[in-house]
């Protein structure tokens, strides 16, 4: 029978891991430099090499903004006049996607270990490059308002996609909760992640045609009694986006019940 560990036992693990064995690269498994300073000090410390974060982080930076799609973070042709291919002919109910980087290679990879990382450390180290993405996207003119959630503004909420309880105990790890909390750790942004709800155990999206995938999840969450976010500013938290059809049906009830703006913001996005 498959178990959960404790949060507190992941907890315990990683860092009695820090205490015994040099810090790695959790990429190309080199050693780091040694870390210095409180826990607290160094919380925000990624646990990639120079080289490995360089090639995480500039993949979605500011290398590509401008030929990635600003509403589905897709990449997109770079020719003059041509629309989004991946979103043009498609309601999608969230405003805005930002990912950390196209899902492949290095990425991809690292994303695939995360799913089944039950000791959460790489969402954990996942989660502090999309904050270094977030940052970059705020710190220029054009990013700060194509975001449309002020990051440092407690007014901005930060929601993680819902899983299934079944789901959950089957894999062991819910890598968007996690992300979603290092997001809200790094911005000081408050985090509700048991706003959303999963009114049904959906089947999974993979193998499913992009139609299928939006009525797969078609009426499949709920927003929970006793969270108002009327005129709320959402940062929708998700591991990777495919088609968005996820996202869209979150957003969809977080619009229904009064937000004003939601942005997917995900580790990858796919290019097919």
């Amino acid at each position: 029978m498959t178990t959960t560990i404790p949060a507190w036992l992941r907890w315990a693990n990683r860092h009695a891991v820090d205490l015994l064995f040099p810090s790695r690269c959790l990429s190309c498994g080199i050693d780091l430099p040694s870390k210095t300073g409180s826990p607290a000090d160094r919380r925000d410390e990624v646990d990639f090499c120079a080289a490995c974060t360089n090639e995480l982080v500039t993949s979605g930076g500011s290398q590509v903004a401008t030929n990635v799609c600003r509403r589905c973070a897709a990449p997109i042709p770079t020719l003059p006049g041509v629309d989004c291919p991946h979103c043009m002919r498609k309601t999608l109910w969230f405003d805005q996607a930002l990912a950390l980087g196209p899902y492949e290679k290095r990425l991809r990879k690292l994303v695939l270990r995360m799913k089944q990382d039950r000791t959460e450390t790489m969402a954990l180290a996942l989660g502090k490059l999309l904050c270094q993405r977030l940052k970059w996207h705020r710190v220029t003119k054009e990013g700060e308002a194509d975001l449309g959630c002020p990051l440092d503004d407690s007014a901005c909420l930060v929601m993680p996609i819902p899983m299934h309880p079944w789901r959950r105990v089957a894999r062991g790890t819910n890598a968007p909760s996690v992300l979603a909390q290092v997001i809200g750790r790094h911005f000081s942004l408050s985090v509700l992640s048991r706003a959303l709800s999963v009114s049904r155990n959906s089947s999974p999206q993979k193998g499913l045609s992009r139609h299928s995938r939006f009525q797969n999840v078609r009426g499949g969450m709920i927003l929970k009694a006793g969270y108002p976010i009327e005129a709320a500013k959402v940062l929708l938290v998700d591991d990777i986006l495919t088609t968005g059809a996820t996202c869209s049906e979150a957003a969809r009830v977080l619009k229904l019940a009064g937000a004003d703006h939601v942005t997917a913001v995900v580790i990858a996005r796919t290019t097919g």
